[in-house]
């Protein structure tokens, strides 16, 4: 990865919740769980170097939730389907993961895996290098009334956030706590230091398109992927800003 990363605009996450591909997955996951009580998702990957967005078909759930986390959220790109686009895979990192959970409350709570999948890297120990990408993360539920809210959330943090003594007593405290308030699960999230989170609700009668009221929010989740030269260690491995 010699070329220059292309820059994440702070307008390009609300062009993306704009879009017809995004929200046409979006609308097609919300009337599958609502329909049949499973979980479904979509990914958005995005092109290192040309920064063009590829918003995935979705993945329809079987039972209660997906049998694997690592093929829904973490796995290879290709697991998803995006249909007749020509994708350049070895050019593309996970942008945006959305899943559905079939519970028809306005509180999304994200479980202890749905968290860990904020986190990933991309590490050529060749030439002794890693890009550290920050996917933004989306856990929805969509309501009698077809209105869809999302907790949305991203790392704010450099390295393994397993690692760090705030986010043992998160996956600790946070299933204990009986979250009602949806902004109550973003100031705790916020509040970590791990995380920065927003509640976005969107209507069906506004095609799932954000108002500008979102606008602002979405800005939030504008991170560029980062070049860091990889330091090696017997034990473990540091990272310095390229």
């Amino acid at each position: 990865m010699d070329k220059p990363l292309a820059e994440v605009g702070e307008d390009d996450v609300i062009r993306l919740f704009r879009s017809i591909q995004f929200r046409r997955s979006l609308k097609q996951a919300a009337t599958f769980t609502k329909g049949t009580g499973y979980e479904s998702a979509f990914r958005v990957i995005r092109d290192f170097y040309l920064g063009s967005y590829y918003v995935s078909r979705i993945l329809e759930g079987t039972t209660e939730n997906f049998a694997t986390e690592n093929r829904t959220y973490a796995g290879e790109l290709a697991d998803f389907d995006f249909g007749e686009q020509t994708v350049p895979f070895d050019c593309c990192y996970r942008f945006l993961n959305l899943h559905f959970h079939p519970d028809i409350t306005k509180c999304p709570i994200p479980s202890y895996p749905d968290l860990l999948t904020s986190q990933t890297s991309l590490e050529d120990w060749e030439a002794y290098e890693r890009v550290d990408v920050r996917p933004i993360i989306g856990v929805a539920h969509v309501l009698q009334d077809d209105r869809i809210v999302t907790l949305l959330y991203q790392k704010s943090i450099r390295g393994d956030i397993e690692q760090t003594h705030a986010f043992r007593e998160l996956k600790v405290n946070f299933p204990k706590i009986d979250f009602v308030d949806p902004l109550d699960v973003v100031d705790y999230l916020d509040a970590s230091g791990l995380f920065h989170a927003d509640i976005l609700t969107l209507e069906k009668k506004h095609a799932y398109r954000p108002d500008e009221k979102d606008y602002n929010k979405l800005r939030r989740f504008a991170h560029t992927p980062k070049r860091q030269s990889i330091i090696s260690r017997q034990f473990q491995a540091g990272y310095i800003d390229l």
